[in-house]
């Protein structure tokens, strides 16, 4: 769960507001610095808990806090139908445990993004919720890459959406909590169906402050070489598709489905994928970055698309040379 905090009234001592869990354990704490002024407000980071129980340490009397809500964040859909596999049955495994170095340091670029917001109409249910979850990479130390779709039902990465976003790194239980808020988005485009992120620490949360983005290929793509995606596929533990390759180096763009741009931004895989998937990094066999997938199969032919057999992602190279056309300066963070 996720709690919003406003602090209606600062006061003028320092004070911690602890939160704790069902058992008494100290698993957040939120201090008078984390708010700029009287009557802002912060979402927590991912509290582990069935319930919670918070107490004001120190303070003054002119100290006041309200609980504006709480929200249940996304499970995992463990018995979810088969989307885009490429057999019967999902050939992922968990990340963890694992004894490849390259794996692991490979893995813990890769992070789960779960959101929510008010659903837009029908009208007649104007407090109903929609929630969601994606996957994505940090490419810098504070700039974590996921797909343009990933902004939810409303398609659009307003000031809702970023406010309620969380960032887990460590989605598989690590003793490390590793999650971040959402601040801004620096960089995206439909076309190439990317945002860049800028994140921070979440809230009353510490531990894992040093992230060491993932390294990016500026090599050329090469079919059927071998790949790996690392994804929260149906919101589930880091999981890790290994049994896979590169199928095709050039695919139009989703929103250019007869390809008469003449421009291929994207590549196909046969990497196993589900819903949360969207957004995971694809890896090559050097576990650099070449692309983020952000479609399944098309089961079902249109007059538009034909129906396949196979997986998208969109190349590396393409939202990097987007980025330095359109932002430089977030080019230049990235070293590209």
């Amino acid at each position: 769960m996720r709690v919003l905090i406003a602090a209606t009234a600062l006061g003028s001592s320092p004070w911690v507001l602890m939160i704790r869990d069902q058992a008494g354990h100290l698993i957040a704490q939120i201090e008078r610095s984390d708010f700029a002024t009287a009557g802002a407000t912060v979402w927590t980071g991912r509290l582990e808990a069935s319930s919670i129980t918070l107490s004001l340490r120190r303070g003054d009397a002119q100290t006041e806090l309200e609980i504006r809500a709480a929200i249940a964040d996304a499970g995992s859909a463990d018995g979810s139908e088969a989307f885009s596999l490429q057999g019967k049955e999902a050939t992922w495994r968990s990340v963890y445990p694992t004894t490849s170095i390259l794996e692991r340091e490979t893995a813990e670029t890769v992070g789960i993004l779960v959101d929510n917001t008010y659903a837009e109409p029908p009208e007649s249910s104007p407090d109903s919720r929609a929630s969601w979850c994606c996957s994505g990479v940090m490419v810098g130390s504070d700039l974590f890459l996921t797909n343009w779709h990933c902004a939810g039902p409303k398609q659009r990465w307003d000031g809702e959406v970023l406010q309620n976003a969380v960032i887990d790194l460590a989605w598989e239980k690590s003793s490390v909590r590793r999650q971040f808020s959402a601040t801004d988005v620096v960089a995206k485009d439909v076309e190439l169906d990317y945002a860049i992120l800028r994140v921070r620490q979440a809230i009353g949360l510490k531990g894992g402050r040093t992230i060491f983005p993932a390294r990016i290929s500026r090599d050329p793509l090469i079919e059927f070489e071998p790949v790996s995606l690392i994804h929260h596929a149906s919101c589930r533990p880091k999981l890790i598709s290994d049994k896979c390759r590169v199928q095709s180096t050039m695919r139009h763009a989703w929103t250019d489905p007869q390809g008469t741009s003449g421009k291929y931004p994207e590549l196909t895989h046969d990497c196993d994928s589900e819903p949360g998937a969207s957004g995971g990094p694809i890896f090559d066999a050097k576990g650099r970055l070449i692309a983020i997938h952000h479609l399944g199969h098309q089961k079902v032919a249109s007059a538009m698309c034909p129906a396949d057999r196979v997986n998208k992602a969109v190349k590396i190279s393409a939202i990097m040379a987007h980025v330095r056309e359109t932002k430089p300066g977030v080019a230049d963070e990235l070293g590209w």
